[in-house]
């Protein structure tokens, strides 16, 4: 460090530059952290669909949806699977050992279709991070397409429903949207119980 530097930082003390001088360099703060990624994914979905509701009205605002969510999976989907595939499993099974092949062999066959559908079910799970799993499994498209499909409808339906009934709050439309959307997730919690 140099004596500019150290001027910048206030230090006159001699005693106090070497505790200066110790001291780890400081990193830049990142532009955006991890954590804001996450909640950024996590809320991505339900806004858009919310939009799409009060934008489009219900049947459009959910075609709209629908099949940006399915150009999405399919997307993200064939990234992972053509890009890190290979790589991904040789880490994982280098860290986590036969723990990898369980992980693996979950996401496959019936109890892998079950478990997808139910991840989608899901509003506040990430998407993204959904696509790039299964897209590092050994299921076929057809039947990963199918299963996200069929967890994609009832959450898209919900999150248009409600979005176009928002801008009247008063509305039975707005209320029975809501309430539609707590039994989505309540269903949700008893069919992962149930299953798995």
């Amino acid at each position: 460090m140099e004596t500019k530097e150290l001027m910048a930082q206030n230090v006159q003390d001699p005693a106090q530059a070497g505790e200066v001088l110790l001291q780890p360099p400081k990193r830049p703060k990142k532009k955006r952290s991890i954590k804001k990624i996450v909640l950024l994914s996590l809320a991505g979905i339900a806004v858009l669909a919310l939009a799409g509701g009060l934008l489009f009205g219900f049947w459009a605002g959910a075609a709209y949806t629908f099949l940006g969510a399915v150009l999405n999976c399919t997307l993200m989907f064939f990234l992972a699977r053509r890009l890190g595939k290979k790589q991904v499993e040789r880490m994982l099974r280098s860290r986590l050992g036969e723990r990898a092949d369980r992980i693996f062999s979950f996401l496959e066959g019936r109890r892998g279709f079950l478990f997808l559908v139910l991840l989608r079910l899901i509003p506040a799970f990430p998407y993204n991070l959904i696509n790039y799993a299964y897209g590092l499994s050994a299921m076929d498209y057809k039947t990963y397409i199918l299963a996200s499909a069929i967890g994609i409808i009832p959450g898209t339906f919900a999150f248009i429903n409600i979005g176009d009934h928002m801008l009247d709050l008063s509305s039975p439309g707005f209320w029975t949207s809501l309430g539609l959307m707590a039994l989505l997730l309540f269903m949700t919690a008893a069919l992962g119980k149930l299953l798995f």
